[in-house]
Parts: C-alpha cells; structure tokens; sequence
C-alpha cells in the first residue's frame, strides 16, 4: 500500500464513556476509568457494579483518547490492565480497519490532540469536539513504514520515561538518606543540645526586590516564587528582568551558598526552600527572602534539607499566617522555630552527597532535553504538514522581522474588530508556527519564524530568535558553573 491522506474516522469509530455518577461508586466491582487513571499512575480508581452496556468495557490494548479538561489532561493512552469501565470525557477506539497499526495510530492521536488545542481559545479547561477529532486528517504509509515509525517513536518515549524515572530515584534516595542521617538519628533526637531556634543559625536575612519586572531583557534577572520547585529546586523558566540602582545590587544580588525561602505561597507550598548555585547576575523578588547562614553552625543544603522534609513541611503547613487565600511565613515567625543542629562534620557530609547528586541530576535533565527535542523533531517530520510550495505570503512575513512583530503582538493582544480578521490570523499563525519548526529542524541557526512553549497550562508564543537566545543564555550560564 502506497501512502495516503486520511482522516481519522475513515479508520476508527470513537465511543464516548458512561456518566457514572457518584452514586455508582462503590469499593466493590470494576474499575471506572476517569482522566486521572489515564495521566497520574497513583490516582484512585472509583468501582462499579453497575452492569453497562458491552460499548463501555476497556479491554487490555485498547486506546483511550481523553479530550476534556486542562492541557495536561488530554492525551491516548494505551489501556494495559484488567477489563474496566470507560467513563465519560473519553473515547475509546474501536478500529475499523487492519490498515493501521494500533501504535502508529496511539501517536497520530496524540498529534491531532496538539495540533487541535492549538487552535482552542481561550485558558483554562477545555474540550474538544467528536467532529474535530474525526476530522482530523493525516498521512498513512504502508504498515512497515508505520510499525517502524512507532517503534522509533516508542524507543525515544522509553528512554525519556527511564530518565524521568531516574530523577524520582535520586529524589527519593537524597530525602531517604536524610532521614537515616538526622531525622531517625535517637542520639541526635533526644538530646536537647542538638535542638535550637533557627534564629540562631542565620546570619542575614533579606527581603526580595519590590521593583516592577519586566519582560524585555533590561536590568538583570530576577528570581520568583514560581522559580523555586516544592521538591527545593532552582527552575531558570520564564524569567523576568529587574532594573535597581547599583547602591542597591550587593544587598539585592545572590551568591552562591545563599538560602532562598519562599515567605508568601498558598498553604501548600509556602516556605519553599532552595539553595542558589548558580552563579552571579541574579537577584529575587518580594515574595523571597534570602538568608544567609552561620557557616560555623549550619550549612545550606542541610538548612533547605530540613525545611524540604516532609516533618519541615509539616512545620510549615501548620504554622503559617493565612491572609485570604495565600499563607505568610515571615522571616521573624521562621527564626522563632526549632531545628536540629547536628554537628559539622555530619552536615557537610550530607552537603557533599547534596551536590553529587544534583550533578548527577543536571546531567540526567540535559539528556532528558534532547530526547524530548529529538522527539519532537521526530514527530513533526513525521506527521508535519507544511508544504514548500505554499505560503508565499507567509514566508513574506516570516523574513520581515518589524512586520513579524507587530503580527504578534496583535495575536498576544487579541486586538481585532471582527470574528473573520481573527480567525484569519490564527490561520496564518498556524502556518508560520508549522514553517518554523520544519526550518528549524533543517537548520538550528535558523532564527525566523515563530515559536511556542507551554507554561503550566498557558501557551506562550515568542519569535524564534528570542527563544534561541534566551536557550543559548541558559546554555552558557551552565557552561560558566
């Protein structure tokens, strides 16, 4: 079989779940499959024994398409368990041709579903129609090309899912071993000397800059609550720039060893802790302090270690001040709480293990980038639909840079006057996106063009060039460290 354009429904039927209700849960029955069961391998299912019809029983193989709520909920999956009970807000595939491989068609799925929310408006939740799905057309080769090409494709995901897996094995090793080493340590516990206030270990502590941030490079980057991850790492994403007086640069400015403690979060993540290793040319905003430790009584790593535990965190979720819906943890009420002072000798070991594993880390997270480039690059040559000979137009605005710019502005601003003027643009915004990544798949120099990137649940669009030179930053300020 030669390759063909097709459309999704010529190839499969899409059945939507059952809506149970809550009054059909029960601790006894089937599993109910829910969106969560689908992207979160530890949430609970719900049980039936509600007899349904034949159409909502998941066998193990079949293929689930999730197509309602936040970004991070949409997705196929393949389904590798015990016969269940599918439940509303997914399809399940019911194939209605041997000409396409099941694996081929999990990955096109996935694709449709990217390419479809592109063209979704709006934040928050969202859905997407049957119709759009169906509709959805694609190129099918031979059933070679396309057992190769997912087998490819599965590999890359496999390797990917190994690293992610090695990450939350190194996290859970560093917080097991200082649990062994302080936490569960009796000669340490019960003895009253080993116990002070926080107070006494700190020798500065600085609130973060007020100033107004900004976007557009000027100043110096500025650090904020959403930098600092609740495991206590540093995340150098979507950051903003400050401008302040040089008078006020040493106070404002972090140096490596310097503790940064999140003072106003929500009740489940204030009092984020992270040590700053980075180097220069930072500085952090309000909703931050820095503290700066006694290095004859506490080191860093210990310090965020402790807060980071889950008997810290405890401290912290009950112990701050609630203000509406966020909590204040000021840096007074943090010094007037205890905290175990082991001795020196045992906190810099600790310290040590701390630094050889984020080492291991960022090599693990450098990997886990390019796979994640490679499989994307991998998926767009695959199923991308660009063709040379189209858009002249579109190539026209894609090599005029002030042209280029005010397009997006006005796509970011949603500033039109009629429903045909914006459906026009996000036409050609489409295009100019797909033309991207195919040059830039050609070329990693190329720096036309227009990019986007998810945030949390939030796509972002940047042209090409900012986004190039905002990674090679990031690149070099690793190389500098």
């Amino acid at each position: 079989m030669s390759s063909k354009r097709v459309k999704i429904k010529d190839l499969v039927d899409l059945i939507n779940g059952h809506p149970f209700k809550p009054e059909d849960w029960g601790q006894d029955g089937r599993k109910i499959i829910r969106i969560q069961n689908l992207n979160n391998p530890d949430a609970e299912f719900n049980y039936t024994t509600r007899e349904v019809d034949e159409k909502y029983i998941v066998r193990n193989g079949d293929i689930l398409i999730s197509w309602a709520g936040s970004l991070s909920s949409f997705g196929a999956f393949k389904w590798s368990d015990k016969d269940a009970l599918l439940n509303q807000h997914i399809f399940k595939v019911v194939f209605k041709t041997e000409e396409v491989d099941h694996s081929y068609f999990q990955h096109v799925a996935n694709q449709a579903l990217k390419e479809l929310l592109q063209k979704t408006r709006g934040l928050g939740l969202k859905h997407l129609k049957k119709g759009q799905i169906e509709e959805y057309e694609f190129e099918l080769p031979d059933s070679g090309k396309q057992i190769r090409i997912a087998k490819g494709l599965n590999l890359i995901q496999k390797l990917i899912s190994v690293r992610i897996e090695t990450l939350d094995l190194l996290h859970d090793y560093l917080s097991n071993s200082f649990l062994k080493m302080f936490l569960e340590n009796r000669q340490f516990l019960e003895d009253s000397n080993s116990w002070g206030t926080i107070d006494e270990v700190i020798e500065s502590s600085v609130y973060g800059t007020s100033k107004k941030a900004n976007t557009n490079g000027a100043g110096i980057p500025v650090l904020r609550m959403n930098n600092i991850t609740y495991r206590g790492e540093i995340k150098l994403d979507n950051l903003k720039w400050v401008e302040f007086y040089e008078s006020e640069s040493q106070r404002l400015s972090l140096q490596n060893g310097d503790v940064l403690f999140n003072r106003t979060n929500s009740k489940e993540l204030v009092g984020k802790t992270a040590v700053w290793d980075r180097g220069e040319g930072y500085t952090f905003a309000g909703y931050l302090v820095k503290i700066v430790l006694k290095d004859n009584r506490m080191t860093p790593y210990y310090f965020s270690g402790y807060l980071n535990s889950k008997f810290g965190k405890k401290i912290l979720f009950s112990k701050g001040k609630s203000s509406g819906s966020l909590v204040n943890f000021s840096p007074p009420l943090l010094k007037s709480q205890k905290i175990l002072i082991p001795p020196m000798e045992l906190q810099n070991k600790y310290d040590a293990l701390h630094i050889e594993i984020n080492n291991q880390k960022k090599q693990l997270r450098k990997s886990l980038e390019l796979l994640e480039e490679f499989f994307e690059a991998f998926l767009y040559k695959t199923f991308g639909k660009v063709k040379e000979a189209e858009s002249d137009d579109i190539d026209r605005l894609m090599n005029d840079e002030i042209q280029l710019e005010l397009f997006l502005n006005t796509i970011n601003t949603s500033d039109y006057e009629t429903e045909e003027e914006y459906n026009l643009d996000i036409e050609r915004l489409h295009k100019i996106l797909d033309r991207t990544i195919l040059k830039n798949n050609e070329d990693s120099k190329y720096l036309k063009g227009i990019v986007q990137r998810l945030e949390g649940d939030k796509i972002i669009l940047e042209t090409n060039k900012e986004y190039k030179y905002r990674k090679s930053d990031e690149a070099t300020q690793d190389k500098d460290q």
